[in-house]
């Protein structure tokens, strides 16, 4: 609510300021018609004054009284709301959440992709036994039998498989070392938000 009732009086304050800005130079030499008293939740703040019937507020008093950030410079004033600190920490938990987030889905890929791999790397580790009797078969064919086409196909077709699986077991290596990249950059991401 407090944020509403800042960003209203800020709103206030610039629609104000816009007259008073461009009627800087029509004030000069002009009378002070009065003073008044400018209060805020109760709070007296700061002296304003009238002039041609229009009530101009200190800045700087009502900037810190409501708790805006003020910048004076070249261009004019400048009123900020500040950046709440708990609102930071609250973005910056939730980054570090969404962070986790993603490194928990890392992690259940490089899971799988550990899996499939070992699985690659135990039966490339043993004997091809289809692939040996295969080879058996086909030599124990004669050169015109017509067998030998269909063996010869089978044969080729298991070594393919090897070397496909061969190829697969090499980018799963790939893919696991690229997993374990991610997470380590998004680990040090969370460590750099803790800071």
């Amino acid at each position: 609510m407090r944020k509403y009732i800042v960003g209203f009086l800020v709103g206030l304050l610039a629609a104000s300021a816009m007259p008073a800005y461009g009627a800087v130079q029509s004030l000069i030499g002009k009378k002070v018609g009065g003073e008044l008293s400018i209060s805020y939740n109760g709070e007296q703040i700061g002296k304003g004054i009238i002039v041609d019937g229009r009530s101009y507020l200190p800045v700087r008093d009502t900037a810190n009284a409501l708790g805006l950030n003020l910048n004076v410079g070249k261009e004019g004033v400048q009123l900020s709301v500040p950046v709440d600190p708990l609102d930071q920490i609250a973005s910056k938990n939730e980054e570090i959440n969404g962070l986790k987030s993603q490194i928990i889905i890392l992690n259940n890929k490089r899971d799988v992709a550990v899996r499939e791999r070992d699985q690659l790397k135990n039966a490339l580790s043993q004997p091809n036994k289809v692939l040996e009797t295969a080879r058996i078969y086909l030599d124990s064919l004669g050169a015109d039998d017509p067998r030998r086409v269909k063996a010869t196909s089978s044969v080729d077709q298991l070594e393919k498989q090897e070397v496909e699986d061969k190829q697969r077991l090499a980018d799963l290596e790939s893919e696991i070392v690229e997993y374990d990249n991610q997470i380590a950059a998004l680990e040090a991401e969370i460590t750099e938000l803790q800071k």
